[in-house]
């Protein structure tokens, strides 16, 4: 509530973007308060949760789900109550035998589960072949790695220059530095930051500035694919 750092830098903790999922989330927030101030006095209490949780979610995008779990539960008895008429209708509607429900349900989450892939993190944040170039080339210092790399460096035992602890560990204006110098246009401050923190090697996306910055300053490139490019300092590399 009171840090707000990060909040700049992260696109979870930015307002709910006027697309078409947040206008869906803002039609389902009036449409619920609207559904229970037909009997204001019954339903004060759920109307100011609900009300609290869709401040959240217009506020930070990343309580969108946090909403979408909540508010429906919190929702529906008081809803059914207010509108017996449509209940009414929707029950005599359904017919399906509750064993067929309960059967269909169960071959669809075993269909799921057989042919769904195996989940795994998206390669754009886990630069395997990176790491791996870089521990063939001997590079064991401290590194210099890109914001969104910092998870997987740390599932392998890398000790980071930055993650996502940023509200805990990355304060006292060291996210924005960093973030203006790996997106900035000049190479300068990127460099004075590594040099500062004593970065022998550098992690970082493979189309950012901050490769060109490292590029464009002698660091030699060690390995370059769709995903990361890592650079070593002149001399660090053997």
């Amino acid at each position: 509530f009171g840090g707000g750092e990060a909040l700049p830098f992260i696109r979870e903790w930015q307002p709910l973007e006027l697309d078409f999922m947040g206008l869906l989330s803002l039609a389902l927030l009036a449409a619920l308060l609207v559904g229970l101030a037909f009997d204001t006095r019954q339903n004060i209490m759920r109307i100011v949760l609900i009300a609290v949780l869709g401040w959240l979610m217009v506020r930070h995008a990343r309580f969108a789900m946090v909403f979408a779990f909540t508010a429906l539960p919190i929702a529906a008895a008081p809803l059914a109550a207010s509108f017996p008429r449509l209940a009414s209708r929707l029950q005599g509607r359904l017919t399906v035998p509750v064993w067929f429900a309960a059967a269909a349900s169960l071959v669809i989450i075993l269909g799921c589960a057989l042919m769904a892939p195996a989940p795994r993190p998206s390669a754009a944040t886990t630069p395997a072949a990176a790491l791996e170039a870089a521990r063939r080339a001997g590079l064991a210092g401290p590194v210099l790695n890109s914001y969104d790399f910092g998870g997987y460096l740390i599932a392998q035992g890398v000790p980071t220059f930055i993650d996502g602890r940023t509200d805990q560990l990355f304060l006292g204006g060291f996210l924005g530095a960093f973030s203006r110098a790996h997106d900035g246009a000049a190479p300068a401050p990127l460099l004075a930051l590594a040099a500062r923190h004593g970065a022998t090697w550098a992690m970082v996306e493979a189309n950012s500035r901050a490769a060109g910055h490292f590029d464009a300053a002698g660091w030699t490139q060690v390995h370059r694919d769709p995903v990361a490019a890592v650079f070593a300092a002149p001399g660090a590399a053997r």
